[in-house]
């Protein structure tokens, strides 16, 4: 989108994914897989390395959602982990899992899993991975799109050692070029505008500035959103919160939604 008015933008997509997480929030956080069961419950893959207190992780492009398909939406199709896997009686299927210090977990598929449920293998692969990491089913394009708005977007640099949360408040840092997250003791004036990916340390992502966004797309909002609630910045640095008694960054338009503009920046 280009020139357009602001618009507030809802992913509704039902399909999941499979995605491991590290359990470190350290400077270091990564998730590395190899093993027969990656081409079947993974597929393709894309890794995401966290870091400054962000989790690294990665998640599959096969879905395992088991939506029904059909003219009735009344058919099976290879889309859960179980029939993905299959039966593994005979012929057993290894997922390594790699984190940031070294360590190593293997899960071995060795049962008939094409009935059981997703539940039933997360929570068996999470029995493995400890205290080391998780699996989960992912919502990809829930947690990693929002849609490029040309006109009301930035590029900046994370300079900082903090990592920046998606959805997260933000100010420009040490140039027009680089971001951190705004705190309370920030003016309000400094408001650059809403990060749309999470962006480490040493990393850059976008930032929108201005538009429309869902409660569920305000980094720490836990309030009620509706017409005129007004929303600034927490004791926690880039997260939200209703406040009447602060200046307001961000106002609500409607039950769940709220608009926002930050300041004018120039890229040289």
């Amino acid at each position: 989108m280009n020139n357009s008015t602001p618009i507030g933008y809802s992913d509704e997509h039902r399909g999941r994914a499979l995605a491991l997480f590290s359990k470190s929030t350290g400077s270091s956080s990564t998730v590395r897989v190899s093993g027969s069961a990656v081409s079947a419950i993974l597929g393709p893959y894309e890794t995401r390395d966290g870091g400054g207190g962000l989790s690294g992780y990665l998640y599959g492009y096969w879905d395992i959602s088991g939506i029904k398909v059909g003219l009735n939406a009344n058919i099976d199709v290879n889309n859960t982990l179980g029939r993905r896997l299959g039966d593994c009686t005979l012929l057993n299927k290894t997922l390594q899992v790699t984190f940031e210090d070294g360590t190593t977990k293997t899960i071995v598929f060795n049962e008939n899993y094409t009935n059981q449920p997703n539940t039933y293998i997360v929570a068996q692969m999470n029995s493995v991975l400890g205290a080391s990491g998780r699996a989960a089913e992912y919502n990809v394009t829930g947690s990693e799109y929002y849609p490029q708005v040309l006109d009301k977007q930035l590029t900046l640099r994370n300079n900082t050692q903090v990592g920046i949360p998606r959805f997260a408040a933000v100010r420009l840092d040490s140039d027009n070029t680089t971001l951190r997250l705004m705190s309370a003791a920030d003016s309000p004036e400094s408001f650059v505008g809403i990060t749309l990916e999470r962006i480490i340390p040493g990393k850059s992502g976008r930032v929108l500035t201005e538009g429309i966004m869902k409660k569920s797309q305000l980094n720490g909002f836990t309030g009620t959103l509706t017409k005129g609630t007004q929303i600034s910045i927490s004791a926690q640095a880039g997260s939200f919160m209703e406040s009447s008694s602060q200046p307001a960054l961000v106002v609500g338009v409607q039950t769940d939604w709220a608009y926002f503009k930050g300041r004018s920046v120039t890229i040289q």
